[in-house]
């Protein structure tokens, strides 16, 4: 049998393959290299697991007596026994034991691979359910040890012999209920993963898939099972999964609760290649509010560093075993609560050969290194460079100088707290990366006690709250978002020379932005936004060559924006709304920018002259310079002021009684002041320049909800703005939360909103520009020099409808109902793929009126019968109306007057049924096709059209059963000589206009990839 490799498998191949109570199989063992063969005979006793991979059954050693566990999987000659090499490779005490393999084979000439395993009795889930039935939670001791062990297992998997574990989970960790000794287990999905190799992103199970496989990397790393250990952590603490969720959307959204929204940086260092960055702004939601009350904070904390959006931020396994929530494990006198001893935890091996000394010092307890005679190693050859040698002996000698220099850090702390605290700290001093931060804190006011762990007389930062460190033990991140702290922010922040990541978003910090900032020559992120901060944007940012992501917006900045910071060219996003910024801006170098909310700073589009502009002073500015320009314009301008006082108060009457004439009065409407995350908030004015003032020439199109306009912005992409009727104009807060839940929804036949407007009593939404129009338009206008929808492509428009509306009803949390699926929303891309426009718009507002007289959500022709009689909608009443979508398809008419001289004009749907019954397809088909389709397609389709609009909603298929009939529909275009078998008709080349057949167009089931929907999105 072919191993890995190309190499034969020395392991016997046996007839049976039976895994029923009291079968007996047996096979040779031994033979190698002098070992003298012996016959081994197994009983299988019972089923203890079965998944996609097979079959693991328990079974006892006849010979000895042994209780074994037999995984017996189906040869798949793509993975080469990938599962067996490895484990051949591994040997810990907390990674399930390989004791020797067999093949055996069927009647049918299958051949199964039998693992032959050590047992363990119960699972890490099964625990959690014993638990949970008794409404208890799990001691914490057994939380701690648990997750120890299984962080050991990854040291070593991850350190020694280069295994990712790609599904570790619950049910994928075994533990002995005696000795409480964890082994992890399951290798079928494990992979050795080499630098620059692809790999798959569908993998690892739901619960506790990593971020980057969501969002589809494909170049992870170990990262992924240090993601996968802090969700079993966290469940083990909560006694339920934090981050559910039965698809990867529904999983991301979870995660967003808790973490907030992914900031661009974020996402490219999970997925490079994704460059998608528009999702809703959501806060992260406080760690110590995910959990009770009365969990240790070292808990907290160890999940907070194991849950990180960016892999490199994540501790790993051997970081993570020195975290002190495993301090009390660490105690020589800890014994399990039924008095056993603990199962061995520091018998580590070749792990610990890439370990620094202060590592060690922490993993290992002083009375186990007398026992393992281990002392000091000072020829650690992992130290890299000679500064973190240097770093690592001085934090040695802090140890046994303790006294000493606690002494001088706290002189040198109260003096420069107390006399020069706004001073930068020299990078010299011992422990400088302390002093920066505890000078930080000393000047945040903390009533929440975020800060609480920050201790003067920590050696070591890297164990603190919100701060994550390097390799070499240097802080790289300050992560300090939606703390409430409050106060101002210390220059000695500029002392944090390795700092690549500050985010201190929504907050209350005040005063000016430090400049020193601007040292901190690694920093890539930097966000400031919803603080008071006051004065000027720093100049010394622009010195910042590695900045990538930099938000300023919504403070009380002034002055200018400055020239090194529009200069950066490096920067991938520059956001300073909403602040009182003055002045001309510079050309801003930015991929992307926001300068909006400034009501004193001048563009190039801008209407106001920058000469008149009043200069917001400065705050650092002295008062007396304030003072005397505010003077001179006082004295110039009171004259003038006065002698027009009453004449201005007479114009303004008249202008405001002549504006309310025009069409122009909605220049001066008021945009209210919310943001909906990466949704673009537009001017009112802005869509008026756009749309020519909402020229009845660039009208798209109108419906019950609004007129849509064809729009131009200025930086020359074609929008389309559907101006709403009836806007509600009380529920704007309801107005933004249905936005932020229609703009989750990503998936390439969704039609991606890209912005809105909100005013007193206005409210538009902005799409993309579809420039093929709708469905509706080819089918109608087939006529006036557009091409012509052929058959294959028909089919792969419905195929790519039916994949939204699947989306929408069961990838979307919460779900979204269209109510009115008809050709018209159907829009056309610029390669005429299918995207369903105009859902959920019934959930942003209530019409008083419709496309035709109805009094629910729809068109006549397309609406349910169970919704028009009882006004309640579901997923079938957009079945329903997919299935007059795909008689409009078919037939080329509208659902009301359908019908082609042949057969009186009425409704589409009663003219199918009875040209059904007469076998009568023929008729149906639309002329514009001059007879090129597939009759059995053809008769496939009307089948499936019937099915959605029968009268009853249960009697309807699902949006996923309507998918899989879709996929089955292959349509082949045929060449114009082209005569088909079994008719006479043929193709006219005219009915060819795109190059690509349906069956070319597919890119494969939806049902293979669950994550497709965040590939690709508008």
């Amino acid at each position: 049998m072919p191993g890995a490799g190309g190499k034969e498998m020395s392991a016997p191949v046996i007839d049976g393959n039976e895994a029923e109570a009291g079968h007996i199989i047996s096979t040779t063992i031994g033979g190698k290299n002098g070992e003298p063969k012996q016959t081994v005979s197994y009983m299988a006793e019972r089923v203890v697991g079965t998944g996609s991979f097979g079959t693991v059954f328990q079974a006892k050693c006849l010979e000895t007596g042994e209780t074994v566990a037999i995984k017996k999987v189906l040869q798949d000659k793509r993975y080469k026994n990938r599962e067996l090499q490895l484990m051949r490779t591994m040997d810990h005490p907390n990674i399930v034991s390989l004791k020797h393999c067999f093949f055996s084979t069927t009647s049918r000439d299958e051949v199964f691979l039998n693992l032959v395993m050590e047992y363990v009795p119960e699972t890490i889930h099964r625990v959690l359910k014993h638990y949970d039935n008794l409404h208890q939670s799990m001691p914490l001791i057994y939380v701690k040890l648990y997750t120890y062990q299984i962080f050991r297992g990854l040291a070593y998997m991850h350190m020694v012999t280069g295994v990712c574990h790609r599904d570790l989970k619950p049910q994928n960790v075994l533990v002995d209920p005696l000795t409480h000794q964890v082994k992890i287990c399951d290798f079928g999905s494990a992979k050795m993963l080499v630098r620059g190799e692809a790999n798959i992103s569908y993998i690892c199970s739901r619960f506790y898939r990593a971020p980057e496989l969501i969002f589809g990397a494909t170049e992870y790393t170990t990262s992924i099972d240090i993601w996968s250990a802090g969700c079993i952590l966290a469940e083990l603490l909560l006694g339920q999964p934090l981050f559910p969720g039965e698809s990867a959307v529904d999983q991301l959204v979870e995660i967003i609760k808790v973490l907030g929204t992914p900031t661009r940086e974020e996402i490219r260092c999970m997925n490079p290649n994704y460059n998608d960055f528009r999702f809703p702004q959501i806060k992260a939601h406080p760690w110590h509010k995910v959990f009770h009350k009365r969990m240790p904070p070292e808990a907290i904390d160890l999940a907070s560093r194991l849950l990180q959006y960016s892999p490199s931020l994540r501790c790993n396994a051997l970081e993570a075993l020195t975290h002190p929530f495993f301090d009390e494990l660490r105690q020589p006198n800890v014994h399990l609560p039924n008095g056993r001893p603990l199962p061995p935890l520091f018998n580590f091996k070749q792990e610990l050969s890439g370990a620094s000394v202060e590592l060690i010092n922490r993993l290992i307890p002083d009375y186990m290194k007398k026992q393992m005679n281990l002392q000091f190693v000072q020829q650690q050859s992992v130290v890299g460079n000679r500064t973190l040698y240097f770093q690592n002996r001085s934090r040695i000698i802090i140890k046994d100088m303790k006294f000493v220099i606690l002494w001088v850090i706290l002189f040198g702390l109260s003096a420069s707290m107390v006399g020069a605290s706004d001073s930068l700290l020299s990078p010299k001093g011992v422990n400088y990366e302390v002093a920066a931060l505890m000078s930080m804190k000393g000047k945040m006011i903390d009533e929440y006690h975020v800060l609480d762990g920050w201790d003067i007389n920590s050696v070591d930062p890297c164990t603190w709250n919100m701060v994550a460190c390097s390799y070499e033990g240097f802080v790289i991140s300050l992560e300090m978002a939606s703390t409430r702290l409050a106060g101002t922010l210390s220059p000695s922040i500029g002392n944090l020379g390795h700092l690549r990541t500050l985010l201190l978003q929504n907050n209350e910090l005040s005063g000016p932005i430090p400049a020193e900032i601007g040292k901190l020559a690694e920093l890539e992120t930097l966000d400031l936004s919803g603080n008071q901060f006051v004065g000027e944007i720093p100049g010394s940012l622009g010195s910042l060559t590695r900045l990538s992501y930099l938000r300023l917006n919504k403070n009380k900045l002034s002055g200018h924006i400055p020239g090194p910071v529009a200069n950066l060219t490096g920067l991938s996003f520059l956001d300073v709304s909403f602040n009182n910024l003055s002045g001309a801006s510079p050309k801003i170098r930015a991929k992307d920018y926001r300068i909006t909310g400034n009501n004193y700073l001048c563009t190039s589009s801008s209407s106001l002259s920058c000469t008149n502009v009043p200069q917001v002073a400065n705050e650092s500015n002295s008062q007396k310079k304030v003072d005397n320009r505010h003077h001179w314009i006082i004295s110039v301008t009171l004259g003038v002021t006065c002698t027009f006082l009453a004449s201005i108060i007479v114009l303004v009457c008249g202008i405001h009684w002549y504006r309310s004439r025009l069409i122009c009065t909605s220049y001066v409407q008021q945009d209210y002041e919310f943001n909906v995350g990466h949704l673009k908030r537009f001017t009112f004015r802005e869509l008026q320049v756009a749309t020519g003032n909402f020229s009845s020439n660039n009208i798209l199109g109108q419906g019950g909800f609004g007129v849509v306009y064809k729009g131009c912005l200025l930086n020359r992409s074609l929008v389309a703005v559907k101006r709403l009727k009836d806007p509600n104009l009380s529920g704007e807060v309801q107005f933004q939360t249905e936005l932020e839940m229609i703009s989750l929804a990503l998936h390439r036949n969704l039609l991606r909103l890209y912005g809105f407007c909100l005013t007193s009593d206005e409210r538009l939404l902005v799409y993309p520009y579809m420039p093929n129009g709708s469905v509706a338009d080819r089918l109608r206008d087939s006529g006036r020099g557009t091409p012509i929808l052929d058959w294959n492509r028909r089919m792969y428009i419905a195929l790519g409808a039916a994949r939204g509306l699947l989306y929408l009803h069961e990838q979307c949390n919460p779900k979204i109902i269209h109510r009115d699926v008809k050709a018209a929303n159907i829009l056309l891309d610029e390669n005429f793929e299918a995207v369903v426009g105009d859902f959920g718009l019934a959930k942003l507002l209530d019409p008083r009126d419709s496309h035709v007289t109805t009094a629910v959500r729809g068109t006549v022709g397309h609406i349910a019968p169970e919704y028009l009689s009882t006004g309640q909608s579901s997923e079938k009443t957009d079945v329903f109306g997919f299935g007059i979508l795909l008689l409009e398809l078919i037939t080329g008419q509208k659902a009301l007057d359908a019908g082609n001289g042949q057969v009186q004009k009425g409704m589409i749907l009663d003219l199918v049924r009875t040209l059904y019954e007469e076998k009568r397809l023929q008729i149906l088909i639309d002329r514009d096709l001059k007879g090129c389709y597939d009759e059995v397609e053809l008769e496939k389709a009307v089948e499936l059209a019937l099915l959605c609009t029968r009268a009853h909603p249960t009697s309807r298929p699902k949006m996923s059963e309507v998918m899989k009939v879709l996929e089955g529909i292959t349509g082949q275009p045929c060449n114009v000589d082209d005569t088909q078998t079994g008719s006479t008709q043929q193709c006219d080349a005219g009915a060819f206009s795109f190059y690509r057949s349906y069956s070319d167009a597919r890119d494969g089931s939806s049902f293979v990839i669950e994550a497709m929907e965040l590939s690709g999105p508008r």
